[in-house]
């Protein structure tokens, strides 16, 4: 098969079933950040609760020995900081960013594009409020 007919035949695959793959994946990722765009409005409105909590004590145990070692805790920090680009000093951090952070970096690293669409929905949930007070 000359290279001609293989990159007839990939083109014929990536138009298969009425659409090319990168106009299905885009398609997909805007309804993603449609979703959360729907979510962040349905949190903001008071449908959906700002708090998460779970019953997990040994996870408990482990985030207060990680709050008690400045040391140990700056070191994870820096880990999240470096997947999550940011930058939190382990001084200034609570059991919150502790816990933001190791949920999102969780989360980076099964579902990247997750992350992602989160932020371009922020931006654009943020845009939606600011033209609500107009």
């Amino acid at each position: 098969m000359s290279n001609d007919d293989e990159l007839e035949q990939l083109r014929q695959q990536s138009t298969s079933g009425g659409g090319n793959r990168i106009d299905a994946d885009a398609t997909k990722r805007d309804s993603a950040v449609d979703d959360l765009v729907d979510a962040l409005k349905r949190v903001d409105e008071g449908d959906v609760s700002k708090t998460l909590s779970l019953w997990a004590p040994d996870e408990a145990a482990m985030v207060d020995v990680l709050m008690e070692d400045d040391e140990r805790l700056q070191a994870m920090l820096d880990v999240f900081g470096e997947e999550l680009d940011t930058d939190i000093d382990a001084n200034e951090a609570d059991r919150s960013d502790l816990l933001k952070l190791a949920l999102r970096y969780a989360i980076a690293d099964v579902d990247p594009e997750l992350l992602k669409d989160l932020r371009e929905a922020r931006r654009e949930r943020a845009i939606a409020k600011a033209d609500e007070g107009l």
